[in-house]
């Protein structure tokens, strides 16, 4: 029976390690949304790809309706992606009231994540990204 409890322990004390690692973490919040991101490793078997993704969480805090519109800007090494305000950058989500979206590994919506690195492959990783000129509006 000691073997056992000592055995879920060490399990447990694994496991969450892992769990931590991918809790949201917040971005931006004001009184109408919030958005978190987090980084998720994504393995397309399939095809041969493998990547490292920061995918965003919106979370309307309202009851209303909400355009929510950013420019993301991305940095791998010292050159930036998006910090010359190119239109292929800029992005609008929208939220019903009190809904809660989420990038996946699934979800190809653009405006929910970032690829972070492509594992195996020689490139540049991802060194620190912003989503600016952050924009919340409330739809009719």
């Amino acid at each position: 029976m000691k073997r056992i409890l000592f055995s879920l322990l060490i399990l447990a004390a694994l496991i969450k390690p892992g769990v931590a690692q991918e809790a949201w973490q917040n971005h931006f919040r004001n009184t109408e949304v919030e958005i978190n991101y987090r980084s998720l490793e994504c393995h397309d078997e399939i095809n041969g790809i493998r990547k490292k993704l920061v995918v965003f969480q919106f979370v309307n805090l309202t009851g209303k309706s909400l355009s929510v519109s950013f420019d993301k800007q991305m940095w791998y090494g010292d050159k930036c992606t998006g910090c010359d305000r190119s239109p292929e950058q800029q992005f609008t989500v929208k939220l019903t009231p009190n809904q809660t979206l989420a990038g996946s590994c699934e979800d190809k919506t653009k405006a929910l994540y970032i690829v972070e690195k492509m594992i195996g492959a020689k490139s540049a990783a991802l060194t620190k990204f912003e989503l600016a000129d952050i924009k919340v509006l409330t739809v009719q």
